[in-house]
């Protein structure tokens, strides 16, 4: 227990709770963290020499025309870089064509999309959908370059009274999944009856890759080419990680393995394309620099201060509970702190009073007979002195010869022998005091 309080005395000393907490370090020594208003962590970089020098990681800050300045990956905007999540989400072309009343072709645009030769970059299943919009259309994604596949939907509708805004089930919008990890998608449209029946209203069709969270669709989207004007492109979401090999062999080549803080720990990609790093729990930060992974002070956090009802001590990579002066109970569960009671111990008191009590008398008792009985042999050998007593040893003592020696009675035998001095054997007072008659056990 003492090393343990020693231990966070020194944490306290060194620490969040002694030091003011450090911000979190999140790119290399002098390079921008930002880009207008989009954080670039590392390992993603603006310039060769802020990114981790893998395909795929450099950013471009474009300043020109743009206020705030926008960052691109290649010729795609980037909206968000997600460290914990390994995520990126940038923009996405739209592909449409468009017809006349008559059902001539009037325009169109398709796209394909690809993403860097870096193997560990690939289009997220789990956000992304592909969608189209149309009353006459039909439309296909196939991807490539890790995952070959072919998906797509329809989508009809004779007027927008059926259609229902922020509902992708066929009418006037479809949408469908696609598979996990392809780097390559190409899309293709076409129209059962190229927008002849349906031109008054809907004159377009288009389609998409596009995050579901951040797309939804208007019944507006179908009149002319306003879906056009409001949109240009969209959000398409990326999940990226390191290189295209696991973490046990990444391990193996200290050079060049990526999670080089010390509080982080390796993950393979979800899409098993390479892998990830993270901080570890009671770690914040980024995990791809030296210094990245930062202790949390959970003590600051609400549902810690919940718990911690009275005093809270924050340790590397976690915290503990204790109950302040006046409580009593366990350290690490304040529910057990429970309030030290005051109350007059009464019986404790009664009983410890009385134990003393008892206990000086019966000592007091003891001295007063040992000072009684000592004081009474003092008493006798102040009486036989007094009476000759020495002198009648000595005749006594020279008579043993004599036929009818003299003899010395004990106090106890003249008690007896008088009746323990009964006033009925009284034979008359002397100058030495009251005679008594005696009979001897002999009689």
């Amino acid at each position: 227990m003492a090393l343990y309080l020693l231990l966070q005395l020194f944490w306290l000393a060194t620490t969040p709770e002694g030091l003011a907490s450090q911000p979190l370090v999140t790119t290399k020594p002098g390079c921008p963290d930002k880009c207008g208003k989009v954080d670039i962590p590392y390992p993603f970089g603006i310039g060769d020499r802020c990114n981790i020098g893998v395909g795929g990681f450099n950013i471009t800050c474009n300043d020109t025309n743009n206020d705030p300045p926008k960052p691109f990956w290649g010729r795609l905007e980037v909206f968000e870089i997600s460290l914990l999540s390994g995520v990126m989400r940038i923009s996405n072309h739209i592909s449409w064509d468009c017809y006349k009343k008559t059902g001539e072709l009037q325009s169109k645009s398709i796209k394909w999309v690809h993403l860097f030769d870096n193997p560990s970059f690939t289009f997220s299943e789990t956000h992304n959908k592909f969608t189209a919009i149309g009353c006459d259309t039909y439309a296909y994604i196939t991807g490539s370059w890790g995952r070959n596949f072919t998906s797509g939907c329809m989508s009809l509708c004779s007027n927008t009274d059926s259609v229902i805004d922020g509902d992708c089930s066929g009418i006037g919008c479809c949408q469908t999944s696609i598979p996990k990890a392809f780097k390559r998608f190409e899309v293709e449209l076409g129209s059962y009856y190229n927008h002849t029946n349906v031109s008054t209203f809907n004159p377009c069709s288009y389609a998409f890759l596009v995050d579901q969270n951040a797309f939804s669709f208007k019944a507006s989207d179908l009149e002319g080419i306003k879906f056009w004007n409001r949109s240009k492109t969209v959000p398409v979401v990326v999940h990226w990680a390191i290189r295209n090999e696991s973490c046990e062999i990444a391990q193996k080549d200290s050079a060049t393995f990526a999670c080089v803080s010390e509080n982080s720990h390796c993950y393979n990609s979800s899409n098993g394309l390479g892998y990830r790093c993270n901080c570890s729990e009671g770690y914040q930060g980024n995990p791809y620099l030296p210094e990245g992974c930062q202790d949390i002070n959970e003590c600051e956090k609400d549902e810690v201060k919940k718990r911690c009802q009275h005093d809270c001590i924050n340790l590397p990579g976690s915290y503990s509970c204790s109950c302040r002066k006046g409580y009593h109970g366990l350290r690490d569960d304040n529910e057990a702190c429970l309030k030290d009671t005051h109350e007059f111990p009464l019986v404790s008191v009664v009983l410890g009073i009385g134990s003393s009590l008892l206990f000086l008398l019966i000592s007091s008792l003891s001295l007063y007979w040992a000072w009684r009985k000592r004081r009474l042999i003092k008493l006798k050998e102040k009486f036989f002195k007094q009476n000759g007593g020495f002198l009648l040893k000595e005749k006594i003592s020279s008579r043993q010869s004599s036929a009818e020696p003299c003899k010395i009675f004990t106090t106890e035998e003249l008690r007896k022998a008088t009746y323990n001095y009964d006033k009925s054997q009284i034979v008359g007072e002397g100058g030495y005091g009251t005679v008594y008659k005696g009979i001897l056990p002999d009689n």
